[in-house]
């Protein structure tokens, strides 16, 4: 707090500007057959703030993922053609400028689905039948904190790598580089 910022309520907001400024809007893709649960999802998941994209099948999905890359996926496990685990499978060999965090929602809440759903590449499993808008909103915020770590590790390495490969006074390559 320098002298002439004698309000904290100032430098309060300046630090949460620049902060929100490193934390770009993320996008969460949902991925539901359903359109009714499609729709209160992404109802649930913008008025917390986020950007959404929609698709209603797995192949969509990745798809998506390829051209338009969302950090957040909440799928459902139970879809026509290919279903939620098999979507967290195929999303995992994927190559993306970031990590997913991958969400699989479905009403069955057996430990043997909960189990192959996040052997199958999911990172948190929610019961479509009890999920509260509150909760969820929270694991969002979970989520988004995950992902916003990989991202500034990702910074981090990068510049590493930089500073490794150049000298930093005239930004030549080093005998490292060559």
């Amino acid at each position: 707090l320098s002298p002439m910022q004698s309000d904290p309520g100032v430098y309060e907001q300046t630090l949460t500007l620049e902060l929100s400024a490193l934390q770009p809007e993320l996008r969460v893709l949902i991925v539901d057959d359903d359109p009714d649960a499609r729709d209160y999802l992404v109802a649930v998941v913008q008025e917390a703030g986020y950007q959404t994209a929609v698709a209603s099948s797995g192949e969509e999905a990745l798809q998506l993922l390829a051209t338009e890359f969302c950090p957040i996926m909440i799928t459902d496990r139970n879809m026509p053609g290919m279903d939620g685990v098999t979507l967290c499978k195929r999303a995992r060999e994927g190559h993306y400028p970031g990590y997913l965090y991958i969400f699989l929602l479905t009403a069955q809440n057996a430990s043997a689905d909960i189990v192959s759903g996040l052997k199958a590449g999911a990172d948190d499993y929610l019961g479509k039948n009890n999920i509260s808008a509150p909760e969820l909103v929270a694991r969002l915020g979970n989520a988004r904190r995950i992902v916003s770590l990989e991202q500034a590790l990702r910074r981090a390495l990068d510049q590493k790598r930089q500073m490794a490969n150049t000298d930093a006074l005239t930004g030549a390559y080093s005998r490292r580089y060559l």
